[in-house]
């Protein structure tokens, strides 16, 4: 029995610090400083989980956000397009319009183009032109009679600079507004093309 030693427990005024008695102020402002610094560093633990909750949930927020702010710029994009082809519309109709007051005979070039389309065997032309622009064709080409093959109709459904040729069977557009259109067209239909090749 030598190496074993028995224990008895303490007397109820020890403090646990091996000596027996009430405990000291020192020992007290110890033990309150030592609990003090457990709470404080379970506290400040706690914080950081509940800030780094509250950030990503503030960043999860933000994202959807910003989601919701792209969607009306891509409307916006869309809109901004169209108004500019409506710019470019104007603008092309203007200078049309000046191009055919300044040089008459290029009425006549897209009439000749205009024609030129339909199939050879045509017969009574029928040329729908602006009232300014069948003016312009009347004081340089002699005025049709019942021997021509033609015949040129005022129509201010057809826009300065343009035309529509008919026959018995065929039409041909050559508006300036569907000229522009093909125009238009062929340049989408071409960024298309190259956004499906790369």
């Amino acid at each position: 029995m030598d190496k074993f030693q028995r224990w008895d427990l303490p007397e109820l005024g020890e403090s646990g610090t091996g000596h027996s008695g009430p405990m000291t102020p020192g020992e007290m402002e110890k033990l309150q400083q030592q609990a003090y610094q457990e709470g404080f560093e379970r506290g400040r633990q706690d914080g950081l989980d509940a800030g780094r909750q509250a950030l990503a949930d503030q960043a999860r927020q933000l994202e959807q956000l910003l989601c919701a702010l792209t969607r009306p710029f891509e409307e916006l994009d869309e809109q901004v397009e169209e108004e500019l082809l409506g710019l470019v519309f104007t603008i092309v109709r203007q200078l049309a319009g000046n191009e055919i007051r300044e040089n008459p005979e290029q009425i006549l070039s897209i009439v000749h183009k205009t024609v030129a389309m339909l199939p050879s065997a045509s017969r009574h032309l029928q040329l729908y032109l602006h009232p300014d622009d069948v003016q312009l064709v009347h004081d340089i080409l002699p005025a049709a009679d019942s021997t021509t093959p033609w015949h040129v109709i005022e129509d201010v459904s057809v826009g300065r600079g343009g035309c529509r040729v008919s026959t018995e069977t065929s039409q041909v557009d050559a508006t300036l507004e569907t000229r522009l259109d093909n125009i238009v067209n062929s340049l989408v239909g071409g960024d298309d093309d190259k956004d499906a090749q790369q």
